[in-house]
C-alpha cells in the first residue's frame, strides 16, 4: 500500500543518513530530553537554552549539496539566528521558544533544515511535500505523518537526483 511505501522510504532515508536521524531526534524528542535532563541532574534552568543553541548550530554546520555556496550561506544565517534566539529568549523560560512549539511544527522545521542541507529548496517536489506536511500539521496535528512524509520525500528526491545524474553520464559517453 501507499503508506507502506512511505514508511519504507522513510526508513531507508534514516539508515542512509546519520544526519537525518540526528536532526529528527533533536526536533522530535528535544523538549522531553531537555526537561528530563535538567530536572534529573539538577542543572540550572538555562542549560536547556545552551544545549538547544549548540544543537541548532551543530545541525546547521555542514551541507551535503552540490550548490554548496548558497546552501552554506543559508546555514550560516541559521547559525546566527540560533545565537540570536539564545540571547532573545533571555533564559527566563524553562525551555527555549523553539522547543515549546507543537511537535508538528518542530518536525516540519527538521524537514526544512534537511532540505536546506541537501540544497533541494528549489525543487517543486519538495514544495509539494512541504505543502502536504503543512496541511497535516494544521488539520490532523500528528507529527508521525509529517516525519514519515518528510523523510520519504527527501529519500525520493535523492533518488530523482541520482537518476538524473546517471542519465547525464550515460548521454555524455
Amino acid at each position: 500500500s501507499f503508506g507502506l511505501l512511505i514508511y519504507h522510504a522513510a526508513l531507508d532515508e534514516i539508515t542512509e543518513s546519520n544526519h537525518a536521524l540526528l536532526i529528527n531526534l533533536f526536533w522530535y524528542l528535544g523538549p522531553n530530553f531537555l526537561l528530563t535532563m535538567v530536572s534529573t541532574l539538577a542543572l540550572p534552568h538555562w542549560t536547556s537554552h545552551f544545549l538547544t543553541c549548540a544543537g541548532l548550530i551543530g545541525i546547521c554546520c555542514a551541507s551535503t549539496s552540490e550548490a554548496q555556496k548558497n546552501t552554506d550561506l543559508v546555514l550560516w544565517a541559521l547559525r546566527i539566528a540560533a545565537v540570536v534566539n539564545l540571547v532573545v529568549d533571555g533564559f527566563f523560560l524553562e525551555l527555549p521558544n523553539v522547543m515549546m512549539w507543537d511537535v508538528c511544527y518542530r518536525v516540519l522545521t527538521a524537514f526544512i533544515v534537511q532540505v536546506i542541507r541537501h540544497g533541494y529548496w528549489t525543487s517543486p517536489f519538495i514544495w509539494w511535500s512541504m505543502s502536504f506536511q503543512l496541511l497535516v500539521a494544521y488539520y490532523l496535528k500528528t507529527g508521525q505523518i509529517i516525519l514519515l512524509a518528510g523523510l520519504a520525500s527527501i529519500h525520493y528526491k535523492k533518488q530523482m537526483v541520482r537518476m538524473t545524474n546517471t542519465k547525464k553520464d550515460g548521454y555524455s559517453k
